[in-house]
């Protein structure tokens, strides 16, 4: 019999659209009874509790149902999925940055305002 799929928790959090904290609650209140703790401390959950949790769509699940069993790549709706977060985290990025520059010029801008004072 294959081994189940472990993913990671942050890995989780990303698939099943929820936060780290919510799979730590539902971890906390027993509803993934099945994790593993690797030797580097990093939490793992079989794809089979997610999808009983109601966290994971059973057919976004590799070697699930709906899903090539062939192909070792990754579901197309995965790539799509990780295309949109890393578009996202680039326009955070940029606007972090914009704020950054912006908090500078104020600080600044009163600083200045201090000292003629």
């Amino acid at each position: 019999m294959a081994e189940p799929l472990f993913i990671n928790r942050r890995t989780a959090a990303v698939l099943c659209g929820c936060s780290v904290y919510t799979l730590r609650r539902y971890d906390r209140d027993g509803k993934l009874p099945n994790r593993r703790v690797g030797d580097d401390g990093v939490v793992l959950y079989p794809a089979a509790d997610l999808v009983a949790a109601g966290l994971l769509d059973p057919t976004s699940v590799p070697g699930g149902p709906g899903i090539d069993r062939s192909s070792n790549a990754a579901p197309t709706d995965l790539r799509r999925r990780l295309a949109e977060v890393e578009a996202r985290n680039a326009e955070l990025t940029a606007r972090l940055a914009r704020a950054e520059d912006e908090v500078a010029f104020w600080r600044d801008a009163y600083s200045r305002r201090e000292s003629v004072a």
